[in-house]
């Protein structure tokens, strides 16, 4: 009887483990050329002037958003991306995820980023490789955001 009850626990400790790692696995699988510091420069073709957005994507799968809309301050959003196959998708912390997933493309020796929109192909971001200011990074910011408009 022992023997049966060390194997069923064997057994159900091998599929906790394994449905962990599928969990995690489905969100948080970063792709090196995608890596980095990103500033947005353009908006459906037009430089952007109401708001700015700074992303960076970790290495670990992590991503922050700092964005200022209509605002005097930045917002920090954090989550988790997936970068595969070209698509680009992401959750933030409270579980909401991104607006749209988005086609990816790197280009000018991998400086600059640009995401489609994959529901609406007419809307297209492009990001320039550049550090997010030092400024927006250290201490609390400003204003966390919780449950605002969020830019992707």
């Amino acid at each position: 009887m022992k023997k049966y009850i060390v194997i069923l626990m064997s057994a159900l400790c091998l599929m906790t483990i394994a449905g962990c790692e599928n969990e995690s696995s489905e969100w948080g699988n970063a792709k090196d050329d995608v890596v980095g510091e990103w500033h947005l420069i353009t908006w459906n073709g037009e430089a952007v002037r109401d708001f700015d957005i700074y992303m960076k994507l970790g290495s670990n799968g992590r991503f922050e958003i700092y964005q200022q809309f209509s605002t005097p301050y930045y917002e920090l959003y954090k989550g988790l991306y997936n970068a595969q196959g070209g698509v680009l998708s992401g959750k933030y912390s409270d579980d909401v995820l991104w607006n749209d997933t988005y086609d990816y493309a790197l280009s000018n020796g991998g400086q600059v980023l640009t995401l489609t929109s994959r529901s609406d192909s007419h809307i297209q971001s492009v990001y320039a490789r550049e550090r997010v200011p030092e400024n927006l990074i250290v201490g609390e910011p400003s204003r966390a955001a919780s449950a605002g408009r969020r830019a992707l």
